[in-house]
């Protein structure tokens, strides 16, 4: 869907915890220019009852600063989990993750234990983020249109 039809007024709330307020939990990096992320994101946070997280935007300047080896091409093809000992948990393997101390995603603990799972799983993740723009759109924050060169 092309972003004129939907408006940034649709987006959910995207007061999340920042790196800067808690520089002690483990940081996930997300595409904040991605609708479809924003919305997972913003669940994750709510989820987040024991203050597992902190969260930025590959986007914030932070990010290039504090992670270089996290390049910006790496970083749009999947989000990536850095735990608070440096270790980077790339797309599928961030959720697995988050998933052993997120109350409501302990049962995907289950599915990652089948057999050929994880492989599935990182497939699936992968087509998504890959089509992630064309399926949910995008937050249009580019003032000069220039920004299409690089999204499509």
């Amino acid at each position: 869907l092309p972003d004129t039809q939907l408006p940034d007024t649709q987006l959910p709330d995207t007061q999340l915890p920042s790196v800067q307020e808690f520089p002690d939990r483990n940081i996930l990096i997300y595409d904040g220019d991605c609708r479809f992320c924003l919305s997972q994101v913003s669940k994750i946070a709510k989820w987040d009852t024991e203050t597992f997280l902190a969260f930025v935007a590959l986007q914030d300047p932070l990010v290039a600063v504090r992670f270089p080896d996290l390049t910006h091409e790496m970083l749009m093809k999947e989000m990536y989990l850095v735990t608070v000992d440096g270790k980077r948990h790339p797309g599928i393997e961030a959720v697995r993750t988050m998933a052993s101390h997120l109350p409501r995603l302990k049962w995907l603990g289950f599915w990652f234990r089948i057999p050929f799972s994880l492989s599935i799983s990182r497939f699936a993740y992968r087509t998504i983020a890959r089509c992630r723009y064309r399926l949910w759109g995008r937050v249009n924050r580019c003032e000069h249109g220039t920004c299409d060169i690089h999204f499509r």
